[in-house]
């Protein structure tokens, strides 16, 4: 029971993160911006639009997405591409989000720990599905199965540092040994 209500967890908690983008999407141009949003109507929240216009000119950001749910309900869905130069941001673009999902995690993981439905040291391997190697090159880290969910919270699971062993940073190695270029989500 425990195994099962851990893994309706963090199921729940994957689409919990996930953001629907309907098909027929509408544009703006704004000085410089060109805006597209579901609909076709930008909508209310225009100091969101100028907030997220303001940061990309300060920090010379040329594509950015901004979503925002309330009560589950998605509310605002913007996607914003600075002058004429650069690839159309669109709403339906799939962006890496880096570190920006490890304090929604924890966040999570912090609920789940206070709600009593995670004690923190649940081992996570078996709940990844990994059953063997991607690559023939590989050899599995014995250590791998002892890796638990506080562990990886707080970042002290023995991965390697400095991008060494983490996929993240050999995804043009892992297309060429795979045969698969471009390498895809899957």
């Amino acid at each position: 029971m425990q195994l099962w209500r851990s893994r309706a967890a963090v199921t729940l908690l994957a689409v919990a993160l996930l953001i629907l983008h309907p098909a027929c999407a509408g544009v703006t141009t704004e000085g410089d911006f060109r805006i597209e949003y579901p609909g076709d109507s930008i909508g209310r929240h225009t100091n969101l639009d100028k907030a997220v216009m303001s940061w990309m000119t300060d920090n010379d950001i040329y594509a950015a997405q901004l979503a925002v749910r309330q009560s589950g309900e998605l509310i605002f869905s913007h996607a914003y591409t600075r002058t004429s130069s650069y690839s159309l941001g669109k709403t339906t673009n799939t962006f890496r989000l880096a570190s920006v999902s490890k304090m929604l995690v924890t966040a999570a993981f912090s609920n789940l720990l206070s709600s009593g439905r995670l004690k923190g040291g649940e081992h996570v391997y078996e709940y990844i599905d990994v059953t063997e190697p991607l690559l023939s090159t590989q050899q599995p880290d014995p250590r791998a199965k002892d890796i638990n969910s506080l562990e990886l919270v707080e970042h002290t699971a023995g991965l390697a540092g400095e991008g060494a062993g983490d996929p993240l940073f050999e995804m043009r190695d892992i297309e060429v040994a795979l045969g698969a270029a471009p390498l895809t989500a899957t």
